[in-house]
Protein backbone atom coordinates (compact mmCIF):
# COMPACT_ATOMS: atom_id res chain seq x y z
CA UNK A 1 0.00 0.00 0.00
CA UNK A 2 2.87 2.36 0.76
CA UNK A 3 4.28 2.04 -2.77
CA UNK A 4 0.89 2.78 -4.34
CA UNK A 5 0.45 5.84 -2.13
CA UNK A 6 3.91 7.09 -3.12
CA UNK A 7 3.13 6.54 -6.82
CA UNK A 8 -0.17 8.44 -6.50
CA UNK A 9 1.66 11.25 -4.70
CA UNK A 10 4.23 11.46 -7.53
CA UNK A 11 1.47 11.56 -10.17
CA UNK A 12 -0.24 14.32 -8.17
CA UNK A 13 3.03 16.29 -8.00
CA UNK A 14 3.56 15.91 -11.76
CA UNK A 15 0.01 17.10 -12.47
CA UNK A 16 0.47 20.10 -10.17
CA UNK A 17 3.78 20.97 -11.87
CA UNK A 18 2.19 20.71 -15.33
CA UNK A 19 -0.69 22.93 -14.19
CA UNK A 20 1.70 25.59 -12.85
CA UNK A 21 3.80 25.43 -16.03
CA UNK A 22 0.73 25.87 -18.23
CA UNK A 23 -0.37 28.85 -16.11
CA UNK A 24 3.06 30.49 -16.45
CA UNK A 25 3.22 29.84 -20.21
CA UNK A 26 -0.29 31.19 -20.83
CA UNK A 27 0.55 34.24 -18.69
CA UNK A 28 3.71 34.91 -20.74
CA UNK A 29 1.80 34.51 -24.03
CA UNK A 30 -0.96 36.83 -22.77
CA UNK A 31 1.61 39.47 -21.77
CA UNK A 32 3.28 39.22 -25.19
CA UNK A 33 -0.05 39.68 -26.97
CA UNK A 34 -1.06 42.51 -24.63
CA UNK A 35 2.20 44.39 -25.17
CA UNK A 36 2.05 43.63 -28.90
CA UNK A 37 -1.45 45.12 -29.19
CA UNK A 38 -0.32 48.26 -27.38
Amino acid sequence: MGADLRKAHRIYLVLAALFICSLVVSNLIFQKFFIGIR
